[in-house]
């Protein structure tokens, strides 16, 4: 009975470990969907501690590739935002294809569909516009 015990234990130690891994990873990621550019900002942050550590770089070469990156990610920011709207007509192009294709039947759970993750959808592909 002890050993059944303990086994339930751990494994209800590893359940809830997981749960709340997996818990934390969407938060973790439905603030940054939230909010345009932070990821970009995550990732250039990655780049650069990646490439600190592995080329050794000296503190002024740090701080010109910061800047470097920061440039980088403040122009993909701006073209992203010049592109939003073909991006934006893309969808909705695609979205009108869709519908020729449904039944009516499936077209009405598709509008709903739609209408329930058009903002995520924007967030995502035309950057929260």
């Amino acid at each position: 009975m002890k050993r059944f015990t303990a086994v339930s234990a751990v494994l209800a130690v590893f359940l809830l470990g997981a749960l709340v891994g997996a818990l934390g990873t969407h938060l973790f990621y439905a603030h940054h969907f939230h909010h345009p550019g932070m990821l970009s900002a995550l990732g250039a942050r990655w780049i650069a501690a990646d490439l600190h550590r592995r080329l050794d770089l000296t503190p002024e070469q740090q701080t010109q590739v910061d800047a470097i990156l920061a440039d980088a990610r403040r122009e993909s920011l701006a073209l992203r935002h010049q592109m939003a709207p073909q991006i934006a007509r893309v969808i909705e192009t695609a979205h009108g294809r869709i519908l020729q294709v449904l039944t009516p039947e499936q077209r009405k759970k598709f509008e709903s569909y739609s209408a329930a993750n058009r903002a995520h959808i924007r967030r995502l592909w035309v950057g929260g516009q």
